[in-house]
């Protein structure tokens, strides 16, 4: 059997490691998409489902996807309860309890934010439970916001040296008699890459 040696940490992860392992749960998967919902898979019994893929369960919500375009989920975490069931890849285990009949398609703002919350409290606790780790998260956050901003300067600076670079060999270029007005904007950036 094909291994894989990465942690299993987002969407795709799960629809690589699934992809490895279907057989072992029982089913082929017959269609693989982009699109909602992400698989068509076939059981022993020739039975299809259509299945939509996720990292955790509550990120069903967060796409907001409507739960009749699908028949189950299939997630590596099961954090929220849903209107489907839930085959949680890590645990082997399917969750059949399902969400108040009151659940709309679309999903309240309250499980929106309790899946939110539940990413923010993991968070906080693995930051608290590293030492240092608040400081090197906080450094990590405004140095990438230092990168960005350095590179997004880099691009004006560069841009602007090219603008005015241009406007110098047009300025040169009408002095020695060639007319830019009257020719090809093609040819005239052909001139000005040579």
């Amino acid at each position: 059997m094909d291994t894989i040696l990465f942690e299993v940490s987002n969407e795709m992860h799960v629809r690589e490691w699934f992809a490895l392992h279907a057989k072992e749960f029982g089913y082929s998967i017959l269609v693989s998409q982009a699109a909602f919902p992400d698989y068509v898979l076939q059981d022993g019994d020739g039975k299809t489902y259509r299945v939509e893929v996720e990292y955790e369960s509550g990120n069903f919500a967060l796409h907001r996807h409507d739960p009749n375009g699908c028949d189950f989920i299939l997630c590596w975490r099961h954090t929220l309860m849903m209107p489907l069931p839930v085959l949680e890849l890590v645990t082997r285990k399917i969750h059949k309890e399902m969400a108040p009949a009151t659940y709309e398609p679309f999903y309240p703002r309250k499980a929106i934010d309790e899946v939110d919350k539940g990413r923010r409290n993991r968070i906080r606790q693995t930051i608290d439970n590293m030492p240092g780790a608040k400081g090197r998260f906080l450094a990590a956050i405004a140095g990438d916001l230092k990168a960005q901003s350095e590179f997004q300067q880099g691009i004006k600076e560069a841009r602007m040296a090219l603008l005015e670079e241009t406007r110098l060999l047009l300025v040169a270029l009408n002095k020695s008699g060639v007319s830019v007005e009257s020719m090809n904007p093609y040819d005239v950036l052909e001139l000005l890459s040579g």
